[in-house]
Parts: structure tokens; C-alpha cells; sequence
């Protein structure tokens, strides 16, 4: 009986150790996939990270490599808007002439509507004393000249040719 027992207690003791074994071994797989998942899942991230600055970085020499396009675009824009106000200088100016030649004009119809009227209403002699004296007569004659000479010279536009920016 004693062997029985001592046979028993071996098969116990073995057993012990071997379910003692399986317990180990179940224990290193399960802390070895969760340290392979964490690994697999950091190196993931690391390389998705290392991608991202890849791509943002490439992105950032690209757009540094545009600057000096961007400085001369912007260049050509100022010089176009130079250009462009420069030209409406004429413009400008034969407008304002053209204003002046509209009051002289206005001028000489007002002059001619006095000396209309004093003819229609048979007051020939009257023009040179009351409505109008000869030498405003004469005045008002040149002025028409003058006035028609300015509007055939100011229905002609300037003679400067558009400029674009330079390279355009």
C-alpha cells in the first residue's frame, strides 16, 4: 500500500508539474501576443506617422519651391496696376478738357441765343448796345471756331497704346 501510495503521489507530483508546465506555457503565448499585437500595432502607427511627415514635408519643399514664382507674379501684378493708372492719366485729363470745351460751348449758345432772339424779335439795333457789343460778337465768333477745332481734336482718342506688363 505504501507503494501504491508512493505511486500515486508521484503521478500527483508529475501531474502537478505538468498542468504546472501547461499553465506556463499558456501564460509566455498569451503575454507573447500581447506584446507582438502592441509591437505590430506601434510600428503601424510609427510608420502611418512617419508617412504622414513624409508627405507634409514634401508638401513644404513644394510650396518653398513656389516663393520666388509667387514674388514674380506678384511682381507682374503691381506692374500692371502701375501701367494701367498711368494710362488713365490721358484719359483723365481729355476728359477734363473735354468738360471745358462743353461750358465754352454752353457759353456760345447762350451768346447765340441772345443774338437769336434779339434778331427774331426785330431788335437788330439793339445788338451791339444791349444784348451784345461787337467785340463780344467777335469773342463769341472765335470761341465757336475754337470750340469746334477742340471737339474735332478731343472726338479723337489718344494715341497711347495700351501696355501690358512686361513678359505678358
Amino acid at each position: 500500500m505504501a507503494a501504491s501510495t508512493k505511486c500515486s503521489l508521484e503521478n500527483l507530483r508529475l501531474l502537478q508539474v505538468t498542468s504546472e508546465l501547461a499553465r506556463f506555457r499558456y501564460l509566455r503565448r498569451m503575454q507573447s501576443l500581447q506584446e507582438r499585437r502592441t509591437f505590430e500595432l506601434g510600428e503601424t502607427m510609427l510608420a502611418s506617422l512617419h508617412g504622414i511627415r513624409a508627405y507634409f514635408h514634401h508638401a513644404s519643399d513644394l510650396c518653398g519651391g513656389l516663393n520666388p514664382r509667387l514674388a514674380k507674379l506678384q511682381e507682374r501684378q503691381t506692374t500692371a496696376r502701375t501701367n494701367f493708372e498711368e494710362q488713365q492719366e490721358p484719359w483723365n485729363k481729355r476728359e477734363v478738357g473735354l468738360k471745358g470745351k462743353i461750358g465754352e460751348i454752353t457759353a456760345a449758345n447762350e451768346l447765340s441765343a441772345k443774338v437769336f432772339e434779339a434778331v427774331r424779335s426785330g431788335g437788330m439795333d439793339m445788338i451791339g448796345e444791349t444784348v451784345i457789343s461787337e467785340g463780344e460778337l467777335r469773342e463769341a465768333k472765335n470761341a465757336l471756331r475754337a470750340v469746334g477745332m477742340a471737339l474735332r481734336a478731343a472726338i479723337k482718342p489718344p494715341r497711347t497704346a495700351p501696355k501690358g506688363p512686361k513678359g505678358a
